[in-house]
């Protein structure tokens, strides 16, 4: 009856349905010294996680000899000076390179800038030509539109009085 119990409790596991008293439950039973050998893959996987999530940080599997553990502050602390470094050294190389470059001066003379100045006025002249054409479409439109809306309504009502 375990062997069957265990069999369900595998596919629930996979399929991610099962809950942490099931995972203890098949857990334990992966375990016994009489398992059938079919359940060797799972009780092999099983015995790996296990393994695995008994390293803690403090645990001597992690530890390097001769060295301590920092604290938080230190690490923070020295990533904040690796970072500030970084900025320091990122920053000095784009100003110093990008003064090699000489800068274009600009010119601007009083026709070149009366010459844009008649090019825009003609642009917006054309665009408002263009808006007062469109509202006279529009209105034609209306038009049409109160002409279908009495055409409707007449049908409508002839066909009431029938």
């Amino acid at each position: 009856m375990d062997w069957i119990e265990l069999e369900k409790l595998i596919d629930k596991y996979y399929d991610g349905e099962t809950s942490i008293a099931e995972e203890r439950r098949m857990h334990d039973l992966l375990q016994r010294e009489d398992l059938p050998e079919a359940f060797g893959a799972e009780a092999a996987i099983f015995g790996y996680y296990k393994k695995e999530m008994a390293i803690t940080p403090e645990s001597e599997e992690l530890s390097l000899p001769g060295l301590k553990r920092s604290s938080r502050r230190t690490s923070f602390r020295l990533w904040s000076i690796a970072a500030s470094i970084a900025l320091l050294v990122t920053s000095g190389v784009l100003i110093f390179t990008n003064n090699d470059q000489p800068e274009r001066p600009v010119v601007r003379s009083n026709q070149s800038m009366e010459s844009a100045f008649q090019s825009t006025a003609g642009a917006f002249m054309v665009v408002s030509d263009m808006i007062e054409e469109s509202k006279a479409e529009v209105k034609k439109l209306d038009k049409i539109e109160k002409t279908r809306k009495k055409a409707v309504e007449s049908l409508a009502a002839a066909k009431d009085n029938d």
